[in-house]
């Protein structure tokens, strides 16, 4: 072979190799990349080890703290109420799912503007800080150490609830209807009206006329699924009347005393007041004012425990006299 035919094989064999050799490092490259986006933020935890969170809304300038003990999630930030334990587990199980996904770059003022880390939502768990921008299509912005990553895993809204509320809206959590063995009504003026039930769930209704043991479970059944439709923090402007068909009505006032039947007890107030120009209506509960809708107020303010009776009707108009022909 002459030099020259070498030096052709030669050149042809580097050449084979060099794209035999970029293709092993572009193969390289995307198992590393593919590797990078299944591997998980929190490697190693599951939600079982994930016993605090704190989460930093920046938008709502809120900061919640869920701390887990046993099977229950507290809020540190509402004197330990009780969470929606619904909304945290789901916390819990997503942190440990959150994967890296594509690596974008540092986290700069440029990447902040674009993926709308101005508005994140910070997470706090085991140590490590996660920020969570908006989402950009199916992918989450995530920074974490100072670096950019558009995650696979897209549930933002997890973490960012949009009124900022993680405390448990049921008005007697962790119990059912099934639980209330007997509710007692003293309406405005001194009259009490109570529905007991038996062990078959059967009602029985005292202090009052004519009351059907359906309704009266029903009643039962509408107190024990009662939820918060917003819990008042600080004392609200509030009025004593509201107006219907143009006329000035007083809102009615009573007290409610629900019994369960491992003997635990709660009392209502309902307050005759509801909050200046907007839908809640007051209630107290173990000294807490809070808002539940005007439906249900009026509902617990005047139980519907008889059957309404029947109107009767006008009496039919005589016919008129036909007078005699002449």
């Amino acid at each position: 072979m002459n030099k020259r035919n070498l030096l052709l094989l030669i050149v042809f064999v580097l050449l084979v190799g060099g794209f035999i050799f970029k293709n092993w490092l572009d193969e390289k490259r995307i198992r590393e990349s593919i590797a990078q986006e299944n591997e998980a933020v929190l490697a190693g935890f599951t939600k079982e080890q994930i016993t605090e969170v704190i989460i930093k809304d920046t938008e709502k300038n809120s900061i919640t703290t869920l701390v887990k003990s046993g099977d229950r999630w507290t809020v540190k930030e509402k004197e330990g109420a009780l969470a929606d334990k619904s909304l945290a587990d789901k916390v819990a199980e997503t942190l440990p799912k959150i994967r890296f996904g594509q690596k974008i770059g540092p986290l700069d003022d440029e990447t902040k503007k674009k993926y709308g880390f101005d508005k994140a939502v910070e997470v706090t768990v085991q140590g490590k800080t996660l920020l969570i921008g908006q989402p950009v299509g199916v992918r989450l912005p995530i920074a974490i150490e100072g670096t950019v990553y558009l995650s696979p895993n897209n549930e933002r809204y997890t973490f960012a609830r949009y009124d900022g509320e993680w405390r448990d809206r049921a008005l007697f959590p962790g119990k059912t209807t099934d639980d209330i063995s007997a509710v007692t009504v003293t309406l405005e003026g001194g009259k009490e009206i109570k529905i007991t039930l038996n062990e078959k769930g059967e009602a029985t209704i005292s202090g009052i006329e004519g009351g059907e043991p359906p309704k009266g479970k029903t009643f039962v059944n509408t107190v024990g699924g009662l939820r918060i439709s917003n819990f008042v923090d600080t004392p609200p402007e509030t009025v004593a009347e509201v107006e219907k068909d143009k006329k000035k009505i007083a809102i009615a006032k009573g007290t409610m005393l629900v019994e369960f039947k491992n003997g635990d007890k709660t009392t209502l107030e309902l307050t005759g007041f509801k909050v200046k120009d907007k839908s809640d209506y007051l209630i107290k509960k173990d000294g807490k004012l809070l808002g539940i809708s005007e439906y249900y107020y009026n509902k617990l303010a005047n139980p519907e425990l008889t059957s309404a009776p029947k109107k009767e009707g006008a009496p039919a108009k005589e016919k008129p006299k036909e007078k005699p022909k002449k």
